[in-house]
């Protein structure tokens, strides 16, 4: 699995690492009030660590990680663009999450 992220998504994610005293980042499938743990939507989160159900996400920028079981909700290929102040998931087949504020990359809750 790889990510990329354009020039201002880049700036935007290690401004919002520096400002948070966070490491890295976390690919994650948000369930919460979803209905079920098939029903959820891509997001990303800053995080602190990783743990042993994680594994790394390829990239040339930041330190990513996903839930090894989580990653079958992702595309091989991915890209994070900011399009009007929000970031975008997006891969060759399409956009997976159209938009992700800067205030729930920060957010923690949820995440499993």
């Amino acid at each position: 699995m790889r990510i990329d992220f354009s020039e201002d998504a880049k700036t935007k994610i290690h401004d919002l690492l520096k400002r948070n005293n966070e490491t890295m980042l976390r690919l994650a499938y948000d369930t919460d009030d979803c209905g079920c743990g098939v029903n959820g939507v891509p997001v990303i989160r800053l995080e602190s660590g990783m743990s042993d159900k994680d594994m790394k996400v390829a990239n040339d920028d930041f330190f990513v990680v996903i839930n090894r079981e989580q990653s079958l909700f992702f595309k091989e290929n991915m890209k994070v663009e900011l399009f009007k102040g929000a970031f975008r998931l997006k891969s060759d087949q399409g956009i997976l999450n159209p938009m992700i504020s800067p205030r729930q990359v920060c957010e923690k809750e949820g995440i499993s």
